[in-house]
């Protein structure tokens, strides 16, 4: 079974995005837009550590399709990003494919852990707005948690990275958020590096 390392460094940021491709948009979005946009975060310090599908929601930002993890020094090298002209020039190939992105979400683990994913293998996303929520839904301990960085439009203050666990399985099965406080969980698949 294929496997990929995702090293979340606590020196750094992790900053989680989510998506939703058009139908049809996948090819523009992959072929075009990545290419030219990878040396862009590069020149600032930022790399992408991994995208994963979404196979399942619950969710106060509604139901993405996919998602992915990038690393930046500091927030400030993702706001540089935004202001840059090259990024400026290709980010409308980007927003051309998307029905749904929601980016810009800061994380901060407290010590580097390194992840083994495995091919295939279903994981769980939880973010948790209360404290103790994860504890109220299963005894698996999270093979990273990582803590909010900042105050934003989507600021759990935290967010687990678990092994799938069946007891979620209820809970993502109408899509939506079932109480305000209520975790977000995200039914996820690594995408495995080519």
């Amino acid at each position: 079974m294929k496997t990929a390392d995702i090293k979340f460094d606590s020196s750094q940021v992790i900053e989680l995005s989510f998506a939703t491709i058009k139908e049809g948009m996948e090819q523009q979005l992959f072929q075009d837009y990545f290419p030219k946009v990878g040396p862009i975060v590069a020149d600032l310090g930022g790399k992408s550590l991994g995208s994963f599908t979404v196979d399942a929601a619950a969710s106060k930002i509604g139901t993405p399709k996919m998602g992915a993890f990038f690393q930046w020094p500091d927030i400030e090298g993702y706001k540089k990003l935004h202001d840059d002209a090259r990024f400026l020039k290709v980010k409308p190939i980007r927003d051309e494919t998307l029905a749904f992105f929601s980016n810009g979400h800061f994380f901060n683990v407290e010590a580097d852990k390194t992840i083994g994913f495995a091919e295939g293998q279903d994981y769980a996303l939880v973010a948790e707005w209360t404290s103790g929520d994860l504890k109220k839904i299963t005894d698996k301990m999270p093979l990273v948690t990582l803590r909010s960085a900042m105050d934003g439009n989507y600021a759990p203050s935290k967010l687990h990275v678990c092994v799938w666990d069946d007891a979620f399985a209820a809970l993502v099965s109408d899509g939506k958020a079932i109480a305000a406080n209520a975790p977000d969980i995200y039914k996820f698949k690594l995408n495995m590096p080519a």
